[in-house]
């Protein structure tokens, strides 16, 4: 089911009804209310989405709140992943960059849209955090899925789909990430702990509380969705002959792992 958008008023209601119930937690009205409409949450979530949005503002109430209610979420999630000196030394460096930021960021809580549980945005945060750092580790072998590797293995597979490959491998980049990007902000994450980060079905639906049936059937639409609109889009770019899309097709739907796994992580990479 289709999200309702609210309108700019409704929101800006939103965003006085939750001011209106803070108790001792506060910040700039007017700009709480701008953050609420560019937010778009969901009603349900305003109270979070205040709460983190005046404890990056530094407010001593809200820090406080904030800490009561999910530092054990951090160490939780975080023992499970890491050791227990890594898994501290990780809660703390969240906690400084949720709160405080950097020279190159602002405090991340301000980029929670009260789309979701508060708790759930922080627990997916943690682990992927987690398992970055896991990762990174001196020794630990990258994985590097790069646009020359996907053609090698793609070509083992496939011909004429190589071919195709060859002379259309930025328009089939292209084509992926714009079909990428037409997928729900949920089923882009899921589909990055489940690729990227290397969560099962059922750690995810730990994090979204959610039957691990459920994540299967998101990622199976995710997979389903993404292999087709890049099909369709690349055969529409190149004018691909029957022949050519039908191998193309059979070719997104078995190997798009590949490319999801690539465009992901150099997501991830940009932003950390």
């Amino acid at each position: 089911m289709a999200k309702v958008s609210l309108s700019p008023s409704e929101l800006t209601e939103l965003a006085s009804r939750a001011l209106a119930n803070a108790g001792t937690v506060s910040c700039d009205p007017a700009a709480f209310a701008i953050h609420v409409v560019a937010s778009q949450p969901e009603p349900e979530f305003a109270d979070e989405l205040l709460l983190a949005f005046a404890a990056a503002q530094g407010n001593a109430a809200a820090v406080t709140i904030f800490d009561v209610r999910y530092s054990d979420i951090f160490r939780s999630t975080a023992l499970r992943i890491l050791s227990a000196s890594d898994a501290e030394d990780m809660v703390q460096l969240l906690r400084e960059r949720l709160l405080v930021g950097d020279n190159e960021r602002a405090a991340r809580l301000v980029e929670y849209r009260g789309q979701a549980p508060l708790s759930s945005w922080l627990r997916t945060l943690c682990t992927r955090a987690c398992l970055n750092a896991k990762r990174d580790r001196p020794g630990r072998r990258e994985r590097e899925l790069d646009s020359k590797a996907e053609v090698l293995v793609f070509a083992d597979i496939d011909p004429i789909a190589a071919q195709v490959l060859r002379r259309y491998g930025p328009t089939f980049k292209l084509s992926f990430e714009r079909a990428l990007g037409e997928l729900s902000p949920q089923l882009r994450n899921v589909l990055r702990m489940n690729v990227v980060d290397g969560l099962n079905i059922d750690a995810v639906g730990r994090i979204y509380g959610v039957h691990r049936a459920t994540v299967a059937r998101w990622i199976s639409h995710a997979r389903d969705t993404l292999s087709a609109r890049t099909a369709e889009l690349l055969g529409a770019e190149a004018q691909l002959t029957p022949t050519e899309f039908m191998s193309i097709a059979r070719l997104c739907q078995s190997q798009i792992h590949l490319s999801i796994a690539r465009v992901l992580q150099d997501e991830e990479s940009s932003t950390d």
